[in-house]
């Protein structure tokens, strides 16, 4: 079993997400409930059941990037994940 470092939950290591948000700084081994919170954070992703099936974004150099977003279900539970569909101008 291991440890989520963001809830505390255990988990198989089959249900772990090892998450590095910022270059440099280590990994953090977190549970697919946090990790699907985070994921919906950053996407703005407020309802599970009802939202955006795709999010652009415009990086600093004004290039949009289009998103698809999609639910996966894994060991039963959900997790939003999100794919890259095109870059734009």
């Amino acid at each position: 079993m291991n440890r989520c470092q963001w809830c505390g939950k255990n988990s198989s290591s089959y249900g772990m997400v090892v998450l590095t948000i910022k270059e440099n700084q280590p990994s953090q081994s977190i549970c697919e409930d946090c990790y699907s919170r985070y994921m919906a954070d950053i996407l703005g992703v407020e309802d599970y059941k009802d939202y955006e099936k795709e999010a652009t974004f415009t990086d600093c150099d004004g290039i949009e990037h289009c998103f698809q977003i999609k639910k996966e279900n894994s060991s039963n539970r959900y997790l939003l994940g999100s794919s890259r569909v095109y870059w734009g101008r």
